[in-house]
């Protein structure tokens, strides 16, 4: 028999400013990994509110608190221990991809070898167990890449039993979202792509350091959401066989509008985003902001990028661009710059100026407050003789200490 545990632990984390307060979460506990248990999708929704913006380190600590252990989590962690792992022979490599295949794996694309997520990025994947389980009410979830199906609690061992997506719907297991069917919403791209990428390749061929973005729906069996993804990934070629994650100061700008549509209705633009990262050592920076959300009674028909301006580098590569419909752009004279420029479109805060796409504080003037008589000029805090003061006055005769006097 199963039985519906609440257990209840206190956290401090603050996530944007705002502090998680203490709450309790209804897991069940049988042979397996505990499932997050929800009255209802309101419940479901608010927990997503709550965690989907922590970092690694801060999701870590709150469900470890709680005694769960996310899907995403759990992805989150092997990618994070694969990008931190030198691997000095073949065979310790293969064992930790044998060990973790659930959650990694290996792709080949253009004759090149990629360590990879097994385990698609969305928020949902915050509700669902290492198993991909979830439940809301009296319905079952499980999680899969492609789609979601459930079942009535009375079936929820066979529901268990099920490693990819049946073909159809039975009176025991119900699809209720599925990627590639007919109810999927569609995007399309008119002058920009919906996923755009960008790759900078090292000189000695061992580190990349990809750019791209893109919008797409997450799977939610109550809702529709559209979500656009920035990200600068890091990778270096490990043994010289395939890449894999690695650490890196990645830094990175993403500047967009982004329009969609809803149920036919009028077109919605998102207003210019910008995200710009300092020196963050890790494998990727990402940013996931959600564009629009709504019941599952609306639909999403088009999104696309209607301009696209961003740049991603690390140290063992070079200043890698995307640009889509983002000319120079001048409003009341004030320019914001030409492509393949990092300080393109980056407006610095008073007291500091771009420099290498960052902004940084303006350095004090050692000349400030200093007066200087004729003939000099402050350099570097000091008075000197000014050894430019007659390069620009012509003269009849000859220029001496910036007067005009006869030959």
């Amino acid at each position: 028999m199963k039985n519906s545990i609440p257990i209840l632990l206190a956290i401090v984390l603050f996530v944007t400013g705002c502090q998680l307060n203490e709450k309790k979460l209804d897991l069940i506990v049988d042979s397996g990994p505990a499932i997050l248990n929800f009255q209802s999708e309101q419940e479901a929704d608010d927990y997503l509110n709550r965690v989907q913006n922590l970092s690694l380190q801060e999701l870590i600590a709150f469900e470890e608190a709680r005694g769960f252990t996310s899907l995403q989590r759990k992805a989150d962690m092997v990618m994070d221990k694969l990008a931190d792992t030198d691997f000095s022979t073949e065979e310790e490599l293969e064992s930790f991809i044998s060990k973790n295949s659930k959650f990694i794996k290996i792709i080949e694309e253009n004759g090149e070898r990629r360590i990879v997520r097994a385990i698609d990025e969305t928020s949902i994947h915050l509700l669902a167990n290492e198993e991909g389980l979830f439940q809301i009410e009296d319905q079952r979830y499980k999680l899969f890449n492609n789609g979601i199906i459930s079942s009535p609690i009375s079936k929820a061992d066979q529901l268990d039993q099920i490693i990819s997506i049946p073909t159809s719907s039975n009176d025991e297991i119900n699809i209720v979202f599925q990627k590639d069917n007919s109810i999927t919403p569609n995007t399309e791209s008119v002058d920009c792509l919906n996923i755009n990428t960008a790759v900078d390749v090292s000189y000695n061929n061992r580190t990349t350091t990809s750019l791209y973005t893109k919008t797409e729906y997450a799977i939610n069996p109550w809702r529709q959401t559209l979500i656009s993804q920035s990200h600068v990934y890091s990778e270096y070629k490990v043994l010289g066989l395939v890449w894999k994650p690695v650490k890196r100061s990645l830094t990175g700008f993403f500047k967009y509008n982004v329009s969609y549509s809803i149920d036919l209705g009028p077109k919605t633009t998102v207003p210019k985003r910008s995200y710009r990262p300092v020196g963050v050592l890790d494998y990727r920076w990402i940013n996931k902001v959600t564009l629009a959300s709504t019941t599952q009674q609306l639909t999403f028909y088009t999104s696309n990028y209607e301009n696209l301006w961003a740049w991603g580098d690390s140290p063992s590569t070079g200043t890698k661009y995307l640009s889509c419909n983002a000319d120079e752009i001048c409003t009341n004279s004030d320019c914001e710059g030409p492509s393949e420029n990092r300080c393109a479109w980056v407006a610095c805060p008073s007291g500091q100026y771009c420099s290498g796409g960052q902004c940084i504080p303006i350095p004090p003037d050692p000349c400030f407050g200093v007066i200087c008589s004729g003939g000099e000029t402050c350099i570097d805090g000091t008075c000197q003789d000014d050894p430019t003061i007659c390069g620009v006055i012509i003269c009849d005769g000859i220029c001496v200490d910036g007067v005009c006097v006869s030959n």
